[in-house]
């Protein structure tokens, strides 16, 4: 639905012209309409913003995952916000051993998605298992991801981990 507050202006405006009697009433009627039609297509727009932002900041996280396990280095690179602290050269040759010794498997569950301006907040749990190596040790990964705007598109700036448990056989 749209905000009720912007009706307050238009009306109160007309209220005060409309009673002064300098223009005829039509066209304080039209003006009116014409105002808030204009006003309830740009509240209605707006809530739809905020929907659209939900799924794109979800759309992000989970690029990035299957971007890692695919072994995308330029996949995952592309999901990541280029201010991050965990973007830089030796995170990615961290990433492409990990990818050399283990081949892994991941599920994610996006808990919580909390948006305020241009940083969201993603609470997740994520498992990763070990395909073959029986030198990983699976587990279930609990954190949050931050992400912030990076030219009108979400990427993620951090990720903080809250707890991380290992998966029984």
């Amino acid at each position: 639905m749209f905000n009720s507050k912007f009706w307050v202006i238009p009306l109160t405006i007309t209220t005060i012209f409309i009673s002064s009697r300098r223009w005829p009433y039509e066209k304080w009627v039209l003006l009116l309409t014409i105002f808030c039609g204009v006003i309830l297509v740009a509240g209605c727009d707006q809530e739809e913003e905020d929907v659209d932002h939900e799924e794109a900041i979800k759309e992000v996280v989970e690029a990035n995952l299957e971007a890692t396990e695919n072994e995308d280095i330029e996949g995952i690179k592309e999901t990541m916000h280029e201010e991050s602290p965990e973007y830089d050269d030796a995170a990615m040759e961290e990433m492409e051993l990990l990818f050399e010794q283990f081949d892994l498997e991941y599920e994610l569950e996006i808990i919580e998605v909390t948006q305020e301006n241009d940083e969201a907040t993603v609470e997740f749990e994520q498992e990763t298992r070990a395909e073959e190596n029986t030198e990983f040790e699976d587990n279930l990964l609990k954190g949050f991801h931050e992400l912030r705007k990076q030219e009108g598109e979400w990427k993620i700036y951090q990720t903080q981990v809250m707890d991380v448990e290992p998966l029984e056989d």
